[in-house]
């Protein structure tokens, strides 16, 4: 679902399938942030602060994985977050 400046700009559908991932079918969620200069007085954002909030985070939710991908730059920068394995 896409949202701009806070109101949704389609009811809620299926766009695809999400495919399979080792012969499981996958799941989770997908978030793109954007921020509007509209509501948000600064939109430059710290890549460095949010991987260590997000690794935070991670270290309590059992098997979540977490890509951090920052395409603000010709310089692509892109993180692979794992949560605790559950197995432990």
């Amino acid at each position: 679902m896409r949202f701009r400046h806070g109101h949704p700009e389609a009811p809620l559908a299926v766009v695809a399938n999400a495919g399979m991932v080792d012969r499981q079918p996958r799941r989770g969620t997908e978030i793109t942030f954007l921020p509007s200069a509209r509501y948000f007085t600064r939109t430059e954002f710290d890549f460095a602060r949010i991987d260590t909030r997000l690794r935070e985070l991670a270290a309590l939710n059992d098997g979540l994985t977490i890509l951090l991908a920052d395409l603000r730059d010709v310089q692509r920068k892109e993180i692979v977050i794992r949560g605790r394995d559950p197995s432990i």
